[in-house]
């Protein structure tokens, strides 16, 4: 029996039409016409030819690896694609352009002749290649096709065939042409292209359309081009999909049947088009004549599925997702990127913590269960296993059986550690994820099916495609050693080739497809989403590697129209968009959003503006909110939506909400468990408005109206507790950090303070800052220590000291501090010439007779204490840096030093100025009235040294101090305090007061709060007003 063989654009047509025709045909899907799309079509036909005539096919997989071989052993060649050599990417599409170039008729000398001397040589060396290895590439394979019917011993796909018709054709490659071609001298060839040129369309793509069909017809077979007319035959937009192509000058008005849409972001966009898909689909349209298109699917295509669950939508969608996504798959590569990591601290940990990988090796490693990874080793200042092994880290019984684990694992991937071939490290993976067992794990830990399905394919996926890659290496003898890195990025290149699998939607469902998936489709509605600019037409990726110019020189050497340039890319576009608007039955939706994810507003596409002005429409303004709407109770289509029309209907201020109430009272009759949910979840909202507000006041004010939401403690019981704590002899002493650190910020200090909550500070390369700054210390009070201090000491002395100085307190410090030895190391060198600098800065500040007297002295017992009158008396405390005696104008004086050790000593100048003492600033007044009651003088001096900063020198503090500022009788401090004076007592006094009757409330302000630790736990941000006030 004859039958004739259809070839579709795309997979989604074909399957359209074999439904169609399994529908009509008598027997059903096994008697009707066979059919194929243009990708599947050669290699059918060549399975289908004879073994003698049918040469072994390379794949993709090969070509790729070939390439890459040749480009590291030929380098004489290879420098118009040193990048492509250099780098770890497969060259992929370098493959396909060779094979493309094949499939032309294009030999070397062609390209030569083109000044294309590295190409060619490259087309020179894959052919010999190819030759040594005994395979074929595509094109070889249609040459020898062509071959074979030539001499009459046609395929056996082709028995019996009495046509071709290749359906809706928009343009072809070379492969494609030269196929079509040669099946012409044996079977009659119909070539349908989707639209006439002279009707529909003008520019760059009519001619590529036309120059095409001229080479059809000049081959001289048996071949017969037919043009379709887009104004017959088709619905109510095609005059739009015409004008849109310059092929009419007057659209029509196609009335209801097309619909501009503006959502205001994405997924409100995203939910717009299913809702009117779900709206069709219960007016009776058959979900399968529906098509939701975007120009891709990474970002919309996960969305749609959110949304059609949401709305119970049968949705015919597979995610195009790749392997290498895949949650298993990525649990597998983490474990194999470990050696190239150094057993990095995060990694590493991630690997145990897997809910695959962390079972798996646990059973290897003789353990019970996955260790406590993170914790412990983030406690032990592990960083990598280089300078920081395991072993000699991690301690108690929790810590050795980790470090054991740990060795175990090091040790098993040492044979994916080293250089070697990629079949070796294929086999090498293998044999590992043989002995991890995965399968086991996945069954055996409790999960809903579909994710359970969802790793076992996935696994076996894996397994698959590492074979493949085995085998693709063996057949063109990519055997060259390579290091861990690269063998492990060409696995990740693999496996991003090959599709997860996953689910694939609800067949029958309304289709969700990329635009040119749809060609060919036959659809009653089209909703097309994404139309925004930059977005549609998408960039081209120079599919050929080579520039518009380069392209059609090609194609005229070839005498072929196959190489677009960058126009006819974006032509083809927006030429598919119109012909899939041609050919609606009923009517579509154009839509684009006004925000990006990120929230940026962006422009609708030249498309979209083009249609509305064609048909004298304006663009509608952003509809819905960006993340979607909530919708009234009357039009609510899902469970989300009506419980978003309820609390819609209830926080509203102004209108009636009388249904929401209602509605919500009798729902919340019904469960005495829901209704004490939703009363905690409306206090929550209170608190959230609640906080909002205060956000919006001045700091004084804020302090003044917060309540036990916003940091003040107004219980009975909380304030009892706070006195109880507040009385004990350790709180009693108060040093002038905690000083300031009340003043700032009242809130930060009973996080930091009082409860004791500490960051934990991030093990890394190099020392963190506290820590550098607490060696600089003591390496300064080794220095200066009174008791070997000279001031004879000659430049020289001075950096030999400095240096033996450091390099103790480097090493005593550093014992228990985790960082790589070469960045200590350098980092010690240049904190070495820091304080070198600044030592001759202090040294020259020194002369008249100034000597150290004090160094890293507590002054504790100095004297300084306040009673308050709620529990013994606060003492005034702390550890001075250093403190220096010498002369001041004839008279005899005392100088306290403060180190620090910032990088922006700018931070530190309010504390050299008065106006800010007792206010912000503590340390300096503090110590310096404790040193002039110690140590009885006639001029108390200040001095802050920056030692990270020499070039700003020393901040000094040289104002005479007022008797006012240390008065310590009560009646003497009133009237200092009635009069607006300052006072060390008064000021201590009315924060301790303040902080003991629990007005704990936040002081945010911008530049202290983006470094604050404790950030995330009150939440609270700067008045914007005061923010203002700051900057005036």
């Amino acid at each position: 029996m004859n039958h004739l063989l259809h070839i579709w654009p795309g997979r989604q047509a074909l399957a359209q039409a074999q439904a169609e025709q399994a529908r009509l045909a008598p027997g059903g899907f096994l008697l009707a016409e066979p059919a194929f799309t243009l990708d599947n079509f050669l290699p059918a036909l060549l399975q289908s030819l004879d073994q003698a005539d049918a040469p072994g096919q390379i794949s993709d997989l090969a070509g790729a690896l070939l390439t890459q071989r040749l480009l590291a052993d030929h380098p004489d060649h290879a420098e118009a694609f040193s990048g492509l050599r250099a780098g770890w990417r497969l060259p992929r599409r370098l493959w396909r352009l060779l094979v493309e170039i094949k499939a032309a008729g294009l030999g070397p000398a062609d390209l030569r002749a083109l000044n294309h001397e590295g190409l060619a040589g490259l087309l020179e060396r894959y052919n010999l290649a190819l030759a040594e290895v005994g395979l074929a590439d595509q094109a070889d394979g249609l040459t020898a096709l062509i071959q074979a019917m030539n001499n009459g011993r046609a395929p056996r796909l082709l028995h019996e065939c009495a046509g071709v018709v290749v359906h809706d054709v928009l343009w072809l490659r070379t492969l494609d042409m030269r196929l079509l071609g040669g099946l012409s001298t044996c079977a009659p060839v119909t070539v349908e292209f989707c639209l006439t040129p002279g009707l529909g369309a003008r520019g760059p793509m009519a001619a590529l359309l036309e120059h095409t069909a001229g080479y059809l017809e000049r081959g001289g077979g048996n071949l017969l081009v037919h043009w379709r007319d887009m104004s017959t035959g088709h619905g109510p937009l095609a005059g739009l999909a015409m004008a849109m192509l310059g092929g009419a000058e007057s659209p029509g008005d196609p009335g209801a049947a097309l619909e501009l849409w503006r959502a205001a972001g994405r997924y409100g966009e995203v939910e717009a088009l299913l809702c009117r898909a779900a709206e069709l689909t219960a007016g009776g349209v058959d979900p399968r004549r529906i098509a939701v298109v975007f120009p891709e699917l990474d970002i919309y295509g996960q969305m749609a599925v959110d949304v059609a669950k949401r709305l119970e939508l049968p949705l015919d969608y597979r995610s195009e997702r790749p392997l290498a996504a895949s949650p298993l798959v990525l649990a597998v590569l983490g474990l194999l990127e470990l050696p190239g990591l150094d057993y990095e601290r995060h990694a590493l940990s991630a690997v145990w913590h897997s809910p695959y990988m962390g079972p798996a090796l646990a059973r290897l490693a003789g353990l019970e269960r996955a260790p406590r990874a993170e914790s412990l080793l983030a406690a032990a200042g592990y960083i990598d296993a280089r300078q920081t092994p395991p072993q000699t880290r991690l301690a108690g019984e929790e810590g050795v059986a980790l470090a054991k684990a740990c060795a175990w694992l090091m040790e098993r991937m040492r044979p994916l550690a080293r250089r070697q071939g990629l079949p070796d490290f294929v086999g090498a993976a293998l044999a590992l994820l043989a002995e991890l067992n995965l399968g086991a794990v996945v069954l055996a830990e409790p999960s809903r099916p579909e994710f359970i399905a969802r790793d076992l394919a996935a696994l076996a996926a894996l397994e698959d495609a590492l074979a493949q890659l085995g085998r693709a290496a063996e057949s063109v003898r990519q055997g060259r050693a390579m290091s861990p890195g690269r063998l492990l990025s060409l696995l990740r290149q693999a496996l991003r080739l090959q599709s997860a699998p996953g689910p694939g939607g609800q067949r029958g469902g309304v289709r969700l497809l990329r635009l040119d998936q749809a060609m060919g489709l036959r659809l009653e509605y089209v909703l097309a989403g994404g139309l925004d600019l930059g977005q549609f037409p998408q960039k081209p990726q120079a599919p050929n590697m080579l520039s518009s110019q380069e392209r059609l020189a090609l194609g005229q050497k070839a005498g072929l129209p196959v190489w677009r340039t960058d126009d006819e890319e974006y032509a083809g576009q927006m030429l598919r968009l119109c012909w899939l608007l041609a050919g609606v039955e009923r009517g579509a939706v154009l839509s684009c959003a006004a925000a990006d994810g990120q929230g940026a507003s962006q422009e609708p596409a030249f498309f979209l503006r083009e249609a509305a002005r064609l048909l004298q429409r304006r663009l509608p303004e952003p509809r819905g909110g960006v993340y979607g709407q909530a919708p009234g109770l009357a039009t609510a289509v899902d469970a989300q939506g009506l419980l978003g029309g309820l609390s819609h209907g209830l926080l509203r201020r102004r209108g009636r909400a009388d249904l929401a109430q209602a509605a919500l009272h009798h729902w919340l009759g019904l469960d005495a468990g829901l209704a004490r949910r939703w009363r905690r979840l409306a206090d929550l909202a209170a608190i959230e408005r609640r906080r909002l507000w205060l956000d919006l006041l001045p700091g004084g004010r804020r302090q003044e109206l917060a309540d036990e939401y916003g940091g003040r403690l107004h219980s009975p019981q909380a304030q009892a507790l706070l006195a109880e704590v507040l009385a004990q002899p350790a709180w009693r002493t108060l040093a002038p950090t905690q000083l300031e650190a009340m003043a700032a910020c009242p809130m930060a200090w009973f996080f930091g303070r009082l409860l004791g909550v500490d960051a934990l500070e991030e093990p890394g390369l190099a020392l963190a800052g506290r820590d550098e700054g607490q060696m600089v210390h003591t390496a300064l009070a080794r220095f200066f220590a009174p008791e070997a201090f000279d001031p004879r000491w000659d430049r020289e002395a001075r950096r030999a000291r400095l240096e033996d100085c450091l390099e103790r307190a480097w090493a005593e410090a550093g014992k228990n501090q985790a960082s790589h030895g070469f960045a200590r190391s350098w980092r010690k060198r240049a904190v070495c010439e820091l304080l070198a600098a600044t030592l001759e800065r202090m040294w020259s500040a020194l002369e008249g007779g100034w000597r150290p007297v004090a160094v890293e002295e507590r002054i504790d017992d100095w004297g300084l204490s306040l009673d308050v009158g709620d529990g013994p008396a606060l003492v005034l405390g702390g550890v001075l840096d250093r403190l220096d005696a010498g002369q001041e104008d004839g008279r005899q004086a005392l100088r306290v030093v403060d180190y620090k050790h910032a990088a922006n000593p700018d931070l530190y100048k309010p504390q050299a100025k008065q106006e800010h003492w007792f206010v912000s600033a503590f340390q300096l007044p503090l110590y310096m009235a404790a040193a002039a009651k110690q140590r009885p003088a006639e001029v108390a001096l200040g001095q802050i040294v920056c030692t990270k900063n020499p070039e700003k020198g020393i901040i000094q503090a040289r104002e005479e101090l007022p008797s006012d500022f240390f008065a310590e009788n009560r009646d003497e401090r009133a009237r200092i305090a009635q009069n607006g004076g300052a006072n060390l007592y008064n000021a201590v006094a009315a924060l301790w007061a303040r902080v003991s009757a629990g007005q704990l409330s936040a002081s945010p302000a911008k530049a202290a709060c983006e470094h604050c630790d404790f950030g995330t736990i009150c939440r609270a941000k700067a008045s914007p007003t005061a923010e203002q006030g700051d900057g005036a």
